[in-house]
């Protein structure tokens, strides 16, 4: 297995990415199918990473404490300012371009996935300035651009 194959077949339930050319990286008649997860966990995209500035940190996971062990890595990433700045005064919010890029593995538009993130976040003054942008309704939402030089690690 390719690292693309395990990342987009395997554990985002066989989706494609733009890295794949919106393809999906198994047929429907590739054995393979058989090991997909059921559906996706976007909680990877902040624990499968490059290595680049803008990417949540690298870390080691443990496959008896995995499901703490991403919900960690999301709440850390998502108190960023690589992962998501708000704008109380211009009822703006600016995500990650993660946000962007598997949009569908968050939800199915905007709301759905500034609701994703609310449900992510620590109880802190970010998720406070978001939930008030939200309730505002009309939030401008746009996406950091990408720093891809590598994070120094």
């Amino acid at each position: 297995l390719t690292l693309n194959e395990i990342e987009n077949g395997i554990l985002r339930s066989n989706r494609a990415s733009g890295g794949t050319l919106f393809l999906t990286p198994f047929n429907e008649d590739d054995p393979r199918l058989k090991l997909i997860l059921p559906e996706a966990d976007a909680r990877i995209h902040f624990a499968l990473n490059c290595g680049a500035k803008s990417c949540p940190r690298l870390r080691v996971y443990d496959g008896q404490d995995i499901q703490n062990q991403l919900t960690v890595a999301t709440r850390e990433y998502l108190e960023t300012g690589e992962a998501l700045l708000v704008d109380v005064s211009k009822n703006s919010v600016k995500l990650s371009k993660l946000f962007d890029w598997y949009e569908v593995d968050f939800g199915q538009n905007n709301e759905q996935v500034i609701r994703w993130v609310l449900n992510h976040l620590e109880d802190s003054q970010k998720k406070e300035r978001l939930e008030r942008v939200f309730r505002n309704g009309g939030l401008q939402l746009s996406h950091i651009d990408y720093n891809w030089g590598h994070n120094g690690i």
